[in-house]
């Protein structure tokens, strides 16, 4: 044998040199977003975009501080807003949304299962018992939302405009034509101090509403309770006297067409301000493009940490946590500045 076809002997006889596993390629998808959405931790599992001014997600009638949502319960009371994750005391929660069907009621609450529900970094979608199919998503300064309807003549969506977590001092709402409404809630109390604050509100839709009408109840749970401080027993709150309506209430038709899109701004100056934050940000109806962008913007923050091997379990503890860390702090500027 000669000496190269000894050495090509022991280059096929070496072992395979051990192949370093790939980073995440998409670490959006592997988040959880209903991790810590029991046992007091207070998280949320709904839509938003890092640091977003928005997080658009479900509130159940336990509602736990700040995040709003019990997993274990198997109703939800609405879909507000704004949330805050793990804070200790009751915060935010502001200007719930709930689709229903037939007679109006204020006290409406809506049955469902996990297994109708899905959740992922930037876009949250459930299927209520009663037919109805809600999907959220956002952009920095504001929420979409896709309705689907079953055939009806009465699709209404509720706007819980006293159902904030906190205390309600006041509310109001406007018709501004047969596809937007504009309104502000005044609320605040946190951790029981005296602060308080305005969160204003401008709501649009891609069909017009038949009917609409303002409403004096709200979900008794959204009465809830307050701390003093974080780890303090919780005590029922004294409620103010509520200037303005408790909520409005949209009907539509959806005998013909069964999906309703919604687009909504917010804002801490004026509801001029949550229509420019709307209207600057989303300026089309392409849910399925709002949903992708906010996507893209989870992976562009989640990926400036990359990691490679582990479990998936691991991975999805990994960057859920990180995730985390990104809700806040929040934009609280408008897009004017």
């Amino acid at each position: 044998m000669t000496a190269s076809a000894t050495a090509l002997g022991l280059v096929q006889a070496a072992a395979p040199a051990a192949v370093s596993p790939a980073p995440v390629a998409d670490p959006a998808s592997v988040v959880d977003p209903f991790i810590g959405t029991s046992n007091a931790a207070d998280d949320f599992p709904g839509a938003d975009v890092p640091f977003g001014m928005v997080q658009w997600s479900p509130d159940t009638p336990r509602r736990p501080d700040g995040g709003g949502y019990e997993y274990n319960d198997s109703s939800i009371t609405g879909f507000s807003l704004t949330h805050l994750s793990g804070p200790g005391c009751g915060a935010m929660g502001d200007v719930p949304f709930l689709l229903t069907t037939g007679a109006v009621n204020g006290l409406a609450t809506a049955a469902f299962s996990h297994a109708n529900e899905q959740a992922e970094a930037g876009y949250y979608k459930v299927r209520l018992d009663s037919g109805v199919t809600t999907e959220l998503t956002t952009t920095v300064h504001s929420g979409m939302a896709r309705f689907t309807f079953p055939p009806t003549q009465q699709a209404n969506l509720l706007v819980k405009l006293a159902g904030s977590q906190t205390p309600v001092s006041n509310t109001s709402v406007t018709r501004v034509s047969d596809t937007e409404i504009t309104g502000s809630v005044t609320t605040g109390h946190f951790c029981g101090m005296s602060p308080t604050y305005t969160v204003y509100f401008a709501a649009t839709f891609d069909h017009p509403f038949a009917t609409n009408g303002t409403f004096a109840a709200t979900t008794p749970s959204l009465a809830g309770s307050t701390r003093a401080r974080p780890g303090a027993p919780a005590t029922p709150r004294a409620e103010p006297r509520l200037a303005g309506p408790a909520g409005e209430y949209l009907t539509f038709d959806t005998t013909a067409d069964q999906v309703v899109q919604a687009k909504v701004g917010i804002s801490y100056v004026s509801t001029a301000n949550a229509q420019l934050n709307r209207d600057t940000d989303n300026p089309g109806w392409a849910f399925d493009q709002v949903h992708q962008s906010a996507h893209g913007q989870w992976n562009a923050m989640l990926g400036r940490i990359q990691i490679a091997g582990g479990t998936q379990a691991q991975q999805r503890v990994f960057y859920t946590a990180l995730y985390h860390a990104l809700l806040h702090p929040n934009v609280f500027s408008d897009v004017n500045g």
